[in-house]
């Protein structure tokens, strides 16, 4: 079960309804019982605290995590 926006084309009601992926074709205005309806689709925007994961790329501390070698890497220097 999801949680889906939808318009009503006849009346212009915006509601929001919970039911399975399977059902969206059963869903009623309702205001107005209408079938008519628009799928509204929302900005859906994910947060993650700081932490091992806290910033865009990636693991921090794990192995890949050192910075890119200097200008000569094989002098070990």
């Amino acid at each position: 079960m999801a949680y889906y926006d939808f318009q009503c084309l006849s009346c212009g009601n915006q509601f929001e309804i919970k039911t399975s992926p399977h059902d969206l074709d059963k869903v009623q205005c309702p205001g107005c019982e209408g079938k008519e309806l628009k799928r509204i689709y929302k900005y859906f925007g994910m947060f993650v605290k700081a932490g091992k994961y806290g910033g865009s790329t990636g693991p921090r501390g794990g192995p890949g995590s050192e910075p890119p070698c200097a200008a000569d890497c094989s002098t070990g220097g």
